[in-house]
């Protein structure tokens, strides 16, 4: 990151530290970087089968990975979602106010997520080395 990034008031174990361990490994470096970096708010994170996950910000996406998601991967993170009461295609991530939509294929499978981001300030990734590096 560069020195222009201002501090928030997030502390650890807020609901971006906790969107980012929720995340494959290999999407969390990139995340917090781009969260460090972007003047932007973050808004969604796209993750579908066999697409390089990407984050939304302001106007723009970023890629979080060049590793192509595989159903193991989509399978591991909606074993780790609560579930809304509704009985609908809306979960959510343990501890945030995230919403997590899952995307349907023809055979009922889950092919995809998309998370609507509720917050995620400029900054607000600072305390996440603790958390990174506890999951490398």
């Amino acid at each position: 990151g560069s020195g222009s990034v201002h501090q928030s008031n997030c502390v650890e174990g807020s609901d971006v530290d906790r969107l980012v361990a929720w995340l494959p490994a290999s999407c969390r470096r990139n995340l917090v970087d781009y969260i460090q970096e972007s003047t932007d708010a973050l808004r969604v994170i796209a993750i579908d089968i066999s697409a390089c996950p990407r984050a939304y910000f302001g106007k723009n996406w970023r890629t979080l990975s060049t590793q192509r998601i595989t159903q193991a991967v989509i399978d591991d993170l909606v074993s780790s979602m609560t579930k809304g009461g509704c009985g609908c295609n809306i979960r959510g991530i343990a501890g945030t106010f995230h919403r997590v939509a899952l995307l349907h294929s023809r055979d009922g499978g889950i092919h995809g997520l998309t998370v609507h981001v509720k917050e995620a300030r400029v900054g607000s990734a600072q305390p996440l080395g603790d958390v990174l590096n506890r999951s490398e």
